[in-house]
């Protein structure tokens, strides 16, 4: 396999064999405003788990309806296009900036807070995500634990904690991310 731009992402969550594949219709409607290295990874692996973190690459037609819910569609320029999902529902996305610059941005969905994670989207890739302190800083540290105790997530899945009610300690769910997603937009809205 020759060296592409996000190999080291690929070595340290490699692609799940649950996978769907990127269309070639697809990636030629979102070549204009995402970076080559990431249409070259939808083309190599499609859509789907990364390692046994489970991130989850995401296609960007099924979710632009959700981001254009989180920030608000037509306040810029800006082009956008989701990119990634963790196992617990934080949507991150992709922006072209003007000038040429560019970032990573994460929706917490619990928090329904936003920010930048990184200045650049190989970065983001190759070092935040492969680098386990920096990935354990945006998941919770007990991910190990609830995927032994509750089980792998199965495509479309990310995992929602319950809290405590009747006496009950706090339990972990699997749920629709985009269910989940469209709940929470709705209880804030």
């Amino acid at each position: 396999m020759s060296t592409f731009i996000l190999q080291n992402f690929m070595e340290c969550h490699p692609p799940d064999q649950d996978r769907m594949p990127a269309v070639p219709e697809r990636i030629a409607a979102w070549s204009h405003c995402i970076p080559p290295s990431l249409i070259e990874i939808w083309i190599r692996s499609g859509f789907g788990f990364f390692g046994q973190t489970q991130l989850c690459l995401i296609n960007p037609d099924e979710w632009m309806h959700i981001l254009d819910r989180w920030v608000t569609p037509g306040s810029s320029a800006v082009a956008r296009a989701p990119v990634l999902i963790s196992p617990f529902g934080d949507l991150f996305y992709y922006r072209k900036l003007e000038g040429g610059e560019e970032d990573v941005s994460v929706i917490y969905i619990d928090s329904c807070e936003i920010e930048v994670v990184s200045w650049r989207l190989e970065e983001f890739f190759n070092i935040t995500l492969c680098n386990r302190n920096q990935l354990r800083n945006l998941m919770p540290a007990q991910l190990d634990w609830i995927q032994k105790r509750y089980g792998m997530l199965n495509r479309g899945q990310i995992y929602r904690m319950v809290p405590p009610s009747d006496g009950r300690p706090i339990s972990v769910e699997k749920v629709s991310a985009l269910q989940a997603h469209e709940q929470r937009l709705d209880g804030i809205q």
